[in-house]
């Protein structure tokens, strides 16, 4: 079914004139993110390919293919995901089918967030386009659940936590992708039970680009993912000098300091340790 989509989107595609090729790539786009747990970041993947298609000699109709068929996909696995009515005992034992392949639970639970409960459930197997892979899904509901957040972007997450913001809560599920960069595949939802889609996606990653500039000190850098305490919304890393190599910064260490802002994770400190 996946190979038939595909060809079919790659032969449209293909014959389509640039104008159409971009317009079928857009509507891909607006579907996949109707459907998305998490549309920020395919907001960002969306700006990525608007950038690259600007690019000089960017191979247009290349990318606009492959960028209409991982969204087609991605709106067609949400969706689905989304209709799913899962069988509360079958939790422990079966994974809720996001999309991973030979999935196995090794964990799961529940949060109780005054009264209301939302379970969870990490997984571990593998994807096709990833190899290695682990994923979680947070769910509502009591006899029969329904699926409210997922991913797999990492190959290892923690247990989902509970932060309280004055009176509002929110859910933190900490991440890393694979490689040596380690590199954050966190997730952070605001949590509001009374709402048709009880969790929404925090922006917890502009931070980089828009925050920490300002707060790194002189000849300092951050090359890889940090790790995030959301008991204290705060998040540790270490500190490269230029000339570092990507094993060994010379820097230091740091804890950043962090608000939720208008759904937007933001930086207002950097500390680093042993600075008076």
């Amino acid at each position: 079914m996946k190979i038939a989509v595909a060809l079919a989107l790659g032969l449209l595609t293909a014959a389509a004139a640039p104008q159409d090729r971009e317009q079928t790539a857009e509507a891909a786009y607006s579907a996949a993110r109707a459907a998305s747990p998490t549309p920020l970041r395919l907001d960002r993947d969306r700006q990525e390919w608007r950038l690259y298609r600007q690019s000089e000699g960017a191979d247009v109709a290349e990318t606009d293919q492959r960028w209409t068929e991982r969204w087609a996909a991605a709106g067609a696995r949400d969706s689905r995901v989304r209709a799913l009515a899962v069988a509360g005992p079958t939790l422990s034992r079966d994974c809720v089918d996001i999309g991973i392949s030979g999935c196995t639970t090794p964990t799961g639970g529940y949060l109780n967030i005054r009264g209301q409960v939302l379970m969870w459930q990490l997984q571990e197997g593998f994807t096709p386009e990833d190899g290695k892979t682990a994923g979680y899904v947070l769910l509502t509901g009591t006899d029969r659940l329904r699926a409210e957040a997922w991913g797999h972007e990492g190959v290892w997450y923690e247990a989902p936590k509970i932060l309280w913001i004055e009176d509002q809560a929110y859910v933190g599920v900490a991440g890393v992708m694979a490689g040596t960069g380690v590199f954050n595949a966190d997730a952070l939802f605001r949590f509001t039970p009374d709402a048709p889609r009880p969790l929404t996606e925090i922006d917890n990653f502009s931070w980089r680009d828009t925050d920490l500039p300002g707060l790194l000190p002189t000849g300092l850098e951050i090359w890889k993912g940090v790790s995030f305490n959301y008991d204290t919304l705060t998040a540790r890393t270490a500190l490269w000098r230029p000339a570092d190599g990507n094993c060994c910064p010379s820097g230091g260490e740091a804890t950043l300091v962090f608000e939720i802002r208008d759904d937007r994770l933001v930086l207002t400190q950097l500390l680093r340790d042993g600075a008076e």
